[in-house]
């Protein structure tokens, strides 16, 4: 029995590891046509924001595409589904 269960458990790991890096990089791709429309459009039209905001470096986007659903979940975690 403690076989299976190691074995679930390394499933259950390498299935979460891949879902994190997966995660990553769709965010990663994401965050390149933000990062160049934000750069492009931000010092035009958001001219009431200060400096820094107007020009992001590439990986702060990345980490704010990154950031914003792990603080999603924290904040309205998924409740699963309802059976009856």
């Amino acid at each position: 029995m403690k076989a299976s269960t190691t074995g679930l458990q390394i499933v259950a790991l390498f299935t979460l590891v891949v879902a994190q890096i997966t995660g990553m990089l769709m965010s990663s791709f994401v965050a390149i046509p933000f990062y160049f429309i934000w750069n492009w459009i931000a010092p035009t039209y958001f001219y009431f924001i200060p400096e820094v905001y107007k020009q992001l470096p590439f990986w702060h986007v990345v980490g704010l595409f990154i950031l914003i659903p792990i603080l999603k979940s924290l904040i309205n975690p998924f409740k699963g589904t309802l059976t009856k």
